[in-house]
């Protein structure tokens, strides 16, 4: 629905594999039917797929108690976008929320990897290092798994946990991170680097190693 909205106002219709899926790989949600299972139901429509792992399926009156679930996430999440700055407490909102929304849905759904978003950053500025690594990771797991394919937000994602391993003085660490940021650079920028990403990725793994 989120991609929809959006390539709506280009005046076009995409015709990629993800966009004519009847189901949506980015509102993901836990099974829930099967205990320890690791699968994911994605949404079709107004009901639920099956499992993609154990292959249960839940049944009309379930899929709409679980799609109310998310519809409150959604607009729980919006509403912190948007009042961020007079949020009361956040230290206390923001991982309790995010804590909610991951009984229900997975790291995939788009509204969880916002709120893990979120988190990294609160987490970040009042200096839980290791708590922003922890939701960074979090995400990549999810892109990696939406998108296993080279990609720039892959390259951001390994830049920014490569960034955070390296104020923690994890200098071969951040330096393995910064290489593979390179490399999902390297593989989709193909017409130079007008940006300037490649270049200040690499600035920082050459400085990185300079430091070792």
């Amino acid at each position: 629905d989120q991609r929809v909205l959006h390539l709506s106002r280009w005046g076009f219709s995409c015709d990629c594999t993800c966009c004519n899926s009847a189901s949506d790989p980015q509102r993901a949600f836990l099974c829930g039917q099967v205990a320890g299972c690791k699968g994911l139901r994605m949404a079709e429509a107004a009901s639920l797929g099956a499992c993609s792992s154990c292959g249960s399926s839940v049944d009309s009156a379930q899929a709409a108690v679980l799609l109310r679930k998310e519809a409150a996430f959604v607009e729980r999440y919006r509403s912190l976008e948007q009042n961020f700055a007079d949020m009361p407490d956040p230290q206390v909102t923001l991982p309790r929320v995010l804590a909610d929304a991951q009984k229900v849905l997975a790291e995939e759904h788009w509204t969880v990897n916002g709120l893990l978003d979120m988190n990294q950053d609160l987490f970040e500025q009042f200096g839980n290092i290791e708590r922003a690594i922890q939701m960074i990771e979090a995400r990549q797991r999810a892109w990696t798994h939406l998108m296993p394919r080279p990609s720039v937000q892959a390259g951001f994602l390994h830049e920014k946990r490569a960034d955070m391993l390296l104020r923690r003085g994890r200098r071969a660490d951040a330096a393995a991170g910064y290489l593979a940021s390179l490399n999902a650079f390297r593989a989709v920028i193909r017409l130079g680097d007008p940006d300037g990403w490649y270049a200040d990725v690499a600035g920082k793994f050459r400085s990185c190693l300079e430091g070792a």
